[in-house]
């Protein structure tokens, strides 16, 4: 690759979302003496092979809802908690952070809170690079009410010249107090996705779900990831849990051999030692009363000595995920105080 793999993984926040429905105001009297949800669907995140594995999203719809107290951010740069070198690396010394800094907010960061204010936030891109650089555009909304919030973010382009394109997507995110019970939902949809120039993806989908149903003691949930159109340096491959296997199970053993070679020389090529889907899994509550639900992206582990030479913490590589959702329901009916 041209460029230090850093680079590629900071062009990950751009994903497009279809905007979810507003919360739904309850009828009153609540079914739930107190409810806590959490709800986030992430176009990417990074990490690096450091102490601490200082971790960043791009692109996070995330909404927060605790019983009359909700909070609903869209980030296009959503930092982690040392968030230094890494935004250098990532966005470039040329770009928002100046010297290398996240500034605070993070460019394309907006929240909706309730009771407090703003209640519904809107913003739109583009943030850009240096000169010639990376180019990220999208637009983004929150909205809080006393019920419950919504998050989405419309991902309008990523372009990363020779290393990052996204054409599109959609990430969104809502949870709180709904007409069917404490209810959450995210989803990320990331489409047209190309990695390296080697890793073309035709739509990468996540979901999450969970609920929590009046008069219920089995909380319900769900999740999924889903690669389709995949091919690597025009090789049509599957990827799975275990890591790639080659399309066209017709063929015969021979050209199946050649494909996975192909494979593994392009993957090489781009640095890239590993490609696979994350676990997706279900954690209900041992009380009946809560669900957790994470729907792992597309994750990707690297290694490059361009990286290593290019930082001042002589970091060799790391790995990345793209796409990837969550949530946590919990719920107590009225006879259960907090």
């Amino acid at each position: 690759m041209r460029r230090a793999m850093v680079t590629l993984l900071g062009a990950l926040l751009v994903l497009a979302w279809a905007p979810a429905a507003p919360a739904e105001e309850a009828s009153s009297p609540s079914p739930f003496s107190f409810y806590d949800v959490t709800a986030e669907a992430q176009g990417g995140a990074n990490y690096f092979y450091a102490i601490g594995e200082e971790v960043n999203r791009f692109g996070s719809a995330r909404v927060e809802a605790e019983t009359s107290n909700v909070n609903s951010i869209a980030a296009l740069f959503h930092r982690g908690l040392v968030a230094g070198y890494t935004y250098g690396a990532t966005l470039g010394k040329g770009g928002a952070g100046g010297t290398g800094l996240a500034p605070d907010p993070p460019p394309g960061e907006i929240q909706g809170r309730y009771p407090a204010e703003p209640n519904e936030v809107s913003w739109q891109g583009p943030i850009t690079t240096a000169a010639n650089g990376a180019v990220i555009d999208g637009k983004e909304h929150v909205k809080s009410i006393e019920t419950g919030g919504l998050a989405d973010i419309v991902l309008q382009a990523i372009d990363v010249p020779g290393q990052l394109t996204v054409r599109g997507g959609t990430l969104s995110s809502k949870g709180g107090l709904m007409a069917a019970g404490v209810e959450a939902d995210s989803v990320s949809v990331l489409y047209g996705v190309t990695i390296g120039g080697v890793v073309q993806i035709e739509e990468l989908t996540s979901k999450a779900h969970g609920l929590i149903a009046p008069g219920s003691d089995k909380p319900t949930g769900e999740g999924s990831t889903v690669a389709e159109g995949v091919t690597i340096n025009g090789t049509p491959v599957r990827i799975t849990g275990t890591g790639l296997e080659a399309a066209g199970q017709g063929q015969g053993g021979q050209q199946k051999g050649q494909l996975s070679d192909n494979v593994r020389k392009a993957l090489a090529a781009a640095n890239i030692e590993d490609i696979r889907l994350a676990e997706t899994t279900l954690i209900p509550g041992s009380d009946g009363q809560s669900m957790i639900v994470r729907s792992g992206g597309l994750r990707v582990i690297y290694r490059n000595n361009t990286v290593r030479d290019a930082t001042p913490q002589a970091i060799a590589g790391g790995g990345f995920e793209v796409g990837g959702a969550a949530i946590s329901v919990a719920a107590k009916p009225p006879t259960q105080a907090q």
